[in-house]
């Protein structure tokens, strides 16, 4: 099969272009950044809490321990006696594997040569940092939600078990109780014993919260602004490092918000790589597409400036990480009397299944607690008519697609 806008011939194994495509991948030269890696590193919290490993152009295969050798004691007891000539025990130990394979995220932007030349209140310079910035943005939205910040939709072709937010373990965070929930959240992972707890990532908006739960504050109650510094981007949060960024709440780009706050959990386990630098290339000759209309950037007198990067990730366990969000919320969910079809519920980015035009609000509820997010029917009340309008109590973000609706006029309003 030929690759994306391969000429011919194009027979792989047999005849075809060159294409990176076609070459086994240990022929492949890995090389890890540069000075454009450093930017996106202080944007990303992908690259700042991760570990990097060894990534190629094809699958990459990382060896897993699943059982570890164990001790035991040689002899029946403490003395000489009973140590002394005692047969030491057997233990053993077993391995896995995990694989992946990387994916390739890139963008280009066109200016004018005028627009480059005279770089207007520094803005050409700032496009190029700002380059490095979507990269790191890119990166983050991947490993977290497996989303792109491009379209706002699913990337495709990756391991959704290798996306955080595909976690089952779930907290919703109440006003006052905090804290609480976090150490709870703590716990959650913390059962399992290969896990190791050891960091947080937190969507700045909620930075405020947990100042609120957990300043210092004298006799009277008021809180030290000395002691408070809202614009670190890093921190501690019960004693375990944490780092600050967009991308938790995964509203980057066309993403839509999650209602996801806190992400927390091993992130030893959170290994990613490069299958080559990440990359500017600046071209004043070539024809560039917008999918409808090409241009010839010499003849325009344009240049188009292009950024990409190869890049893989894995989690050993997506259950070693917990996600956390802040609420209950009230919505009212109307439908607006429409005469036949169905319709979906997003809750903080997971949509249930279609649900008929004239549902009972307890087939409304059944459709949202069947999503595979963490949360019970307990976590989630819905009351009104068949047809609603209904009145929606969830932990999270809730919106409509009507769509699939003939007539009426679909609306999701916080209460």
């Amino acid at each position: 099969m030929a690759t994306l806008n391969e000429l011919a011939p194009n027979t792989p194994d047999v005849n075809h272009q060159g294409r990176l495509a076609h070459v086994p991948s240990d022929l492949l030269p890995k090389e890890l950044v540069g000075p454009i890696f450093d930017k996106a590193q202080e944007t990303s919290l992908v690259l700042k809490m991760g570990q990097t490993i060894p990534v190629g152009y094809g699958d990459t295969v990382i060896p897993t321990t699943v059982k570890r050798p164990e001790v035991g004691q040689v002899g029946v007891g403490t003395s000489n006696e009973q140590r002394e000539g005692g047969v030491k025990p057997l233990s053993g130990t077993a391995w896995d594997t995990r694989s992946f394979a990387p994916i390739k995220l890139a963008t280009i932007v066109t200016v004018s040569e005028e627009f480059a030349r005279t770089n207007p209140k520094g803005l050409y310079t700032q496009l190029q940092g700002d380059l490095a910035y979507a990269i790191g943005r890119g990166i983050d939205l991947a490993v977290f939600h497996g989303k792109s910040p491009l379209t706002g939709s699913a990337l495709q072709g990756i391991d959704t078990a290798n996306v955080i937010a595909n976690t089952t373990n779930v907290k919703n965070l109440t006003a006052g109780d905090v804290y609480s929930g976090l150490i709870d959240g703590y716990d959650l992972v913390s059962a399992n014993s290969n896990n190791e707890f050891d960091g947080w990532a937190v969507d700045p908006r909620y930075r405020s919260t947990l100042v609120r739960e957990g300043a210092w504050r004298d006799n009277n109650g008021n809180i030290d602004p000395a002691r408070i510094n809202l614009a670190a981007r890093g921190g501690d949060v019960l004693g375990l490092p944490a780092q600050f960024g967009r991308a938790v709440g995964g509203d980057l780009g066309a993403a839509t918000d999650s209602g996801i706050r806190v992400f927390g959990g091993d992130y030893s386990q959170l290994r990613y790589g490069f299958a080559d630098q990440i990359r500017v290339k600046m071209t004043d000759t070539a024809s560039i597409s917008d999918g409808t209309n090409t241009y010839s950037m010499w003849q325009t007198n344009q240049l188009a400036i292009l950024i990409e990067v190869t890049f893989g990730w894995v989690l050993g366990d997506k259950e070693a990480f917990v996600k956390f969000t802040h609420g209950p919320s009230t919505y009212t969910v109307t439908l607006g009397s429409p005469s036949s079809g169905n319709f979906t519920l997003t809750l903080n980015g997971k949509t249930t299944a279609n649900i008929a035009y004239n549902a009972a609000n307890s087939a409304v509820k059944s459709a949202i607690v069947a999503l595979d997010d963490g949360y019970t029917t307990d976590n989630v009340t819905v009351t009104g008519s068949n047809g609603g309008p209904y009145t929606v109590t969830v932990p999270g973000l809730l919106s409509i697609d009507g769509t699939g609706l003939t007539g009426g006029s679909t609306s999701v309003v916080l209460v």
